[in-house]
């Protein structure tokens, strides 16, 4: 089993290869904008997501092949962003500096969806266009533009899910609660 302090799968191995390449995921923020995820990295982020992901895939059975699919997928859903983000900042059209200290291409943003699918398209990793479908629809109920996830099919669910839940953090269960 792929669940908590088990040996992580084939797939989730090759997801945290391809993670490796994204070292702005240490210092970025989980929200350029700093509207979000409030006092998260992005790295955070992803870690929660995947925690997040390992829980549900144990609460509705998935089998052990399917729970790596999803948890590398959680490893990548957002790893479109990263490239549409700079420390310091960009002095140039459609660029918009944050007070977190960050530029962000904001006009492309709201594609970070697809375009962690298409970064995906660059890699050797098992289960490509499956992931490349999950991560594609992650957040896509907000983004009409991207693919759009499909409700009937469970997995698609999961992922919207585990990110949602995991952009959440404590103020989901402890709402007064600011982190």
């Amino acid at each position: 089993m792929v669940g908590a302090n088990k040996m992580i799968g084939k797939l989730e191995k090759q997801a945290l290869e391809i993670f490796q390449d994204f070292p702005i995921i240490n210092e970025l923020p989980a929200s350029v904008s700093g509207k979000h995820h409030i006092g998260e990295t992005a790295r955070q982020h992803i870690q929660t997501t995947v925690h997040v992901m390992k829980h549900l895939c144990l609460e509705f059975n998935v089998p052990e092949e399917d729970q790596d699919l999803l948890i590398a997928s959680a490893w990548l859903h957002d790893i479109g962003g990263y490239p549409l983000c700079v420390k310091g900042k960009m002095d140039l059209p459609h660029w918009h500096y944050y007070d977190t200290g960050f530029s962000r291409l904001d006009c492309f943003f709201y594609l970070h969806p697809v375009l962690s699918a298409e970064i995906i398209n660059g890699y050797e990793i098992d289960r490509k266009e499956e992931i490349k479908r999950l991560v594609s629809v992650h957040m896509s109920h907000w983004y009409k533009d991207c693919p759009q996830p499909d409700l009937t099919k469970l997995y698609e669910v999961l992922i919207c899910t585990a990110d949602y839940v995991a952009s959440k953090g404590d103020g989901m269960f402890f709402p007064n609660k600011r982190i």
